[in-house]
């Protein structure tokens, strides 16, 4: 005989993330922190889960993950390079999913949820998606790009006094907590170079919009740094922005 089994995936993982919401306190979104997230992953063999991100004890994020410690990495990075965010107050609440299990979470049904309570506020601003593209540099800023643009004074306080420019270029990428896009050739290159490349002796100022417009001045006049309430760009050509807070030179 055939027999029938139903078990509902998606209204059990959210009834698991409703009681995460209302119950537990949430844990501090940091680097620590993270690292437990990462080996949990590794201790269960998943890296499947659901997650929600909290300003003190308010639900302002719901989301799920294939890959559960790098999308919170990635928003833990994110948020840390915002103005008007302060770190210490944004935690999380996650629950890790067996391997053989999808997120399938009905997030719809626990944002609304949420929504009605006063919740979820950056569920539909844009604070989830990733990267568009070059070709999009000129995009309409996201609502929560808006309400919290990048901290563009960050300072910088790691960097030697000299620097290459590739070497400058890397490190900018690598650290800042925000997107910089620059053109391909300022780029360290992928084999050896018999080439000695520009030294720059680097200003007392660390800031990162100070260093790409020291950066700027350096390569040329036909060169130009945007700053955007999401990210910074670099490259070779002027252009007009609609969306741009500044432009240099």
């Amino acid at each position: 005989m055939i027999e029938y089994y139903d078990f509902d995936l998606p209204a059990a993982v959210t009834r698991g993330l409703r009681f995460l919401v209302r119950r537990n306190n949430p844990t501090e979104l940091n680097g620590a922190n993270l690292e437990k997230v990462r080996k949990a992953c590794q201790d269960n063999k998943t890296n499947r889960g659901v997650y929600v991100i909290c300003w003190g004890r308010l639900a302002m994020y719901v989301g799920k993950a294939d890959a559960l410690f790098h999308r919170l990495d990635q928003h833990q990075k994110k948020l840390s390079g915002r103005v008007g965010i302060p770190m210490n107050e944004i935690g999380f609440k996650a629950i890790l999913l067996h391997k053989n299990w999808s997120t399938s979470a009905n997030e719809n049904l626990l944002i609304e949820t949420l929504k009605k309570l006063g919740q979820c506020e950056w569920n539909g601003m844009g604070f989830g998606p990733k990267d568009t593209g070059g070709k999009r540099d000129d995009s309409k800023p996201s609502p929560f790009d808006l309400k919290y643009p990048i901290n563009h004074e960050i300072q910088l306080v790691h960097l030697p006094n000299s620097i290459s420019v590739p070497d400058l270029v890397k490190a900018l990428k690598k650290d800042l907590p925000f997107l910089f896009r620059h053109d391909k050739s300022l780029s360290p290159p992928k084999k050896a170079s018999t080439e000695t490349p520009t030294v720059l002796s680097l200003p007392k100022s660390r800031k990162a919009w100070q260093l790409i417009k020291f950066l700027t001045t350096h390569l040329g006049e036909t060169w130009q740094a945007t700053r955007f309430p999401n990210k910074i760009t670099l490259y070779p050509k002027k252009s007009a922005f609609d969306s741009a807070l500044e432009i240099f030179p």
